[in-house]
């Protein structure tokens, strides 16, 4: 903050002249050429501009600047995909399974990674925690995912979410929709009770997919869409935080739901999505959200 304020003070600049340019050409000097640092420099400035406005320091007219992440979180990558991108990967991911060989199709060598990234975005469960998901973790009478430790003898090997605890997660229609795929919902009645699990298991109870495969599968996909940032998969967890926020939903809930240790973290999304467009294009991202498969509080 020091270097910001000196260098209002060198150009002989008030607070109150601050405007988007300025937070801009600040932002983006040649001195900050890694993205990481960038977005180290405009989440302080946001934390300031927000805290002058709280204490009413000055009227809200004179402090008209933004920090603009340009759609990016942490390490200067976006937060999130749009429902319109997201279906372009979709679609890349299903036109690539149609094109296999009649064996492999079969065994949805691919295609798999559908049903995982739908479910991924419609719960916001972390990737080793859709690795350990299990069938007796669904809750359909209660419309809820339970995610819990699971025991040596239970699971073959130990896991443990992050946070140390158990946590319910409400089940959007686009989760229930894919609990209720064919593909999905019959290993449930064969007895198998991982509900994800690699291509061609045989093993008792499914062997694990791959996450490093289905990370793979991911940013190729990711990329013939012609999505422009490097969206990790994880990047399916941050969407599922930010279209919950966009939509409406508390931020209690939210955190809550995420297994977020602070409501700060969420409240972090919230600040972004709140500053992420005008309320014209909010009201048209919300339309794309609930068509996608997402519901309203």
């Amino acid at each position: 903050m020091s270097l910001f304020l000196g260098s209002l003070v060198d150009r002989g600049m008030l607070l109150g002249e601050l405007r988007q340019q300025d937070i801009d050409d600040f932002v983006g000097r040649p001195q900050l050429q890694s993205p990481s640092s960038r977005a180290s420099y405009a989440r302080q400035l946001n934390a300031f501009l927000n805290w002058v406005r709280q204490e009413s320091l000055l009227e809200q007219h004179e402090l008209a600047a933004q920090v603009r992440h340009n759609g990016t979180g942490r390490l200067g990558r976006r937060l999130f995909l749009s429902p319109a991108e997201y279906r372009r990967v979709r679609e890349s991911i299903a036109e690539a399974a149609s094109a296999l060989p009649a064996f492999r199709k079969r065994s949805g060598q691919v295609s798999w990674t559908i049903d995982l990234f739908d479910f991924a975005i419609a719960t916001g469960l972390r990737l080793d925690e859709l690795v350990h998901l299990q069938w007796q973790d669904i809750r359909l009478e209660r419309g809820t995912v339970e995610v819990r430790p699971k025991a040596q003898k239970r699971d073959g090997f130990d896991f443990m979410p992050k946070g140390k605890r158990a946590r319910f997660v409400e089940i959007q229609p686009l989760a229930l929709e894919v609990l209720e795929r064919p593909q999905i919902s019959g290993r449930r009645k064969d007895g198998l009770c991982r509900v994800f699990r690699a291509p061609r298991s045989t093993i008792d109870g499914g062997q694990p997919f791959n996450p490093n495969r289905a990370s793979k599968i991911w940013r190729r996909h990711r990329d013939l869409a012609g999505v422009s940032d490097p969206v990790p998969l994880h990047g399916l967890r941050h969407m599922y935080v930010s279209y919950s926020l966009i939509l409406g939903w508390e931020t209690f809930y939210v955190q809550a739901f995420a297994g977020h240790a602070s409501v700060t973290t969420t409240e972090g999304y919230a600040q972004f999505t709140r500053q992420l467009c005008s309320r014209k294009e909010r009201d048209r991202l919300i339309q794309e959200i609930v068509d996608l498969g997402f519901s309203r509080p």
